[in-house]
């Protein structure tokens, strides 16, 4: 209720007192939505074009969708749309946050402040998601990197200790898979581990030799 209270324009009507409004410019609400709404009571939908709303109803389907929620906090940064979502968060955050440093504001504070509020919202869904995602890691490490502007200690502390927890984990795994390797090949000592890891390390040299060698040649062209 007080998601929608927030994102959307509540129009009671005579005959039926549970409408909900949702201003969109051509939006139609999914049936996803309309059956979050109706579990509440809120059983019509009616849709308007009206471009002040146009993010409200965004919200609403945000506060659905665990990706789209990551989504606004520049996750996965892959994709074109997420890259511009953390570069208006660099913005506006450095902006409201020198305001903040000088005891002044500017036009458009309040739009700032409520801005970096909803960023705070969507960091604390993230943080939520972190332990039930296969990568929990990487969306842990990302608001730790770009949002501990809007993070409490509590909020880091929690992020920091997964991250060093799962690092152990893969530790651990990845020792328990060569334990595993020897007992199937038989092996007494490390000498075979030991020869593959001399292997790759000389694949990969070899590799930037040859990089390397290919960037002189550009050079010298």
């Amino acid at each position: 209720m007080y998601i929608l209270l927030f994102c959307a324009q509540q129009a009671y009507t005579s005959d039926n007192p549970s409408v909900i409004t949702l201003y969109a410019q051509g939006y139609v609400p999914s049936a996803e939505l309309v059956s979050k709404l109706a579990a509440i009571g809120l059983n019509n939908i009616k849709t308007h074009v009206d471009s002040q709303y146009v993010s409200a109803v965004n919200t609403v389907n945000n506060y659905i969708s665990d990706d789209a929620g990551l989504l606004k906090v520049g996750y996965p940064p892959t994709t074109e749309q997420a890259c511009k979502e953390l570069s208006k968060w660099q913005e506006i955050s450095h902006r409201y946050l020198k305001a903040i440093t000088a005891y002044q504001k500017y036009p458009g504070f309040e739009n700032d402040k409520a801005f970096v509020g909803r960023r705070e919202s969507f960091i604390k869904r993230a943080i939520a998601l972190v332990p039930n995602r296969t990568d929990g890691v990487d969306i842990a490490h990302w608001c730790l990197k770009h949002f501990q502007l809007v993070m409490n200690q509590f909020d880091q502390a929690i992020l920091a200790t997964f991250i060093k927890a799962q690092t152990e984990r893969s530790q651990q795994r990845t020792l328990a898979l060569q334990n595993q390797l020897k007992d199937i090949l038989g092996v007494v000592d490390n000498s075979v581990l030991e020869g593959w890891t001399v292997i790759e390390s000389d694949q990969t040299s070899s590799s930037e030799k040859r990089e390397d060698t290919a960037d002189e040649i550009a050079e010298k062209k």
